[in-house]
């Protein structure tokens, strides 16, 4: 049973988040200029100082947050073989290995050496890039967090000694698996953090962990925040709001909160830096 006190303060944090203003949402890819490459480097991407060698892809595209994917079948230059799709949300985009669900016999890949995407903000019309994390979920056998990279208004999605396989072989399994929304390891996930574009005033670093702390309670706990939400600022509170669960997920003064029927109205989660330091964000 919640005592008199902490319903008032439920219902003044509902009140206070139910006032966001789009005017307080943080800059996004939606209708913004990108341009989406295929590259091959030489060792290393140019993020962790590699040279590009050779460009095999490329398209010049404005996102969307509407279409889906924003690019169908890229890096078609091999024919049938290797073919994804491309898809930018709000803060995020997502890449999909597609040859496998479209049936091709020859669909198999395995990239032993530096290669992937890169996706560039061609007419600087985004705010700077501060952060880009990989959300957990369907990724290729073999891939590695640690190969993506960023800057000011690049990215570089490194699959190098990421693979998928029809059969399993030795060490390297099948790429089947029937918990995927598509039936395979074959998605990557990132999350994007932009500066400040001069509405939240809550200090940019911060918001880039707390949203790495979001996109994790959005990928581990999808029954209560089913989509990615944008993050908003508002009277002290940063915080996203999920319609389809009636839940806020909000942060005040280095404390996590959760604001919804399922906790009871209001509850502090805690912490932060425990959350941050267990998660190792």
């Amino acid at each position: 049973m919640i005592n008199k006190n902490i319903k008032s303060i439920a219902y003044g944090v509902m009140s206070s988040l139910l006032m966001f203003s789009s005017s307080n949402v943080l800059a996004s890819f939606d209708s913004s200029q990108m341009n989406v490459r295929w590259e091959i480097w030489d060792k290393e991407n140019p993020g962790n100082g590699g040279a590009v060698l050779g460009v095999t892809d490329e398209v010049d595209i404005v996102a969307s947050n509407t279409a889906t994917p924003d690019i169908k079948d890229f890096h078609d230059s091999r024919g049938t073989f290797e073919l994804w799709d491309v898809d930018f949300t709000a803060q995020g985009l997502e890449v999909t290995y597609t040859s496998i669900s479209n049936g091709d016999d020859n669909h198999q890949y395995m990239y032993m050496s530096a290669m992937g995407f890169h996706f560039e903000d061609t007419e600087n019309n985004l705010p700077d890039i501060v952060s880009v994390t990989v959300a957990d979920g369907f990724m290729p056998f073999g891939f590695n967090p640690k190969l993506v990279t960023f800057d000011a208004n690049n990215i570089y999605l490194d699959l190098k000694g990421s693979m998928c396989h029809v059969d399993g072989m030795a060490s390297m399994p099948t790429c089947s698996n029937t918990d995927s929304p598509t039936g395979y390891d074959n998605q990557i996930k990132l999350n994007v953090v932009f500066a400040d574009d001069g509405t939240a005033p809550v200090e940019t670093n911060t918001n880039a962990r707390i949203d790495s702390l979001y996109a994790w309670a959005e990928q581990t706990y999808p029954q209560f925040f089913p989509t990615q939400q944008q993050s908003k600022d508002i009277q002290g509170y940063y915080a996203r709001y999920y319609p389809e669960s009636d839940i806020y997920l909000g942060s005040k003064e280095g404390r996590l909160y959760i604001v919804g029927a399922p906790f009871g109205g209001f509850t502090d989660l805690g912490e932060l830096e425990k959350w941050y330091t267990d998660l190792s964000l």
